[in-house]
């Protein structure tokens, strides 16, 4: 049970870990698109920033743990 455990968290960590780079760089994009392009004060871009970082960083985390959860069972169907 415990290096179940251990393979599915260290599945989590890889994925969730090495993903969540591309949802912060996605979040500055978002966050220099909001005040380069459509010119929005700095208080609307942070919130914007805020609000992009933590939803793509739930979405990131449901992925993750659903890739870690499949490798999982493929791992211990081996």
């Amino acid at each position: 049970m415990l290096k179940t455990f251990l393979v599915f968290y260290g599945y989590l960590s890889i994925y969730f870990g090495w993903s969540y780079y591309i949802v912060v760089f996605l979040s500055f994009a978002v966050a220099l698109y909001f005040l380069l392009i459509r010119k929005e004060d700095l208080f609307k871009t942070s919130e914007v920033f805020i609000k992009t970082i933590t939803t793509l960083g739930i979405v990131d985390l449901i992925l993750s743990s659903v890739v870690a959860f499949y490798l999982t069972l493929s791992w211990l169907n081996s």
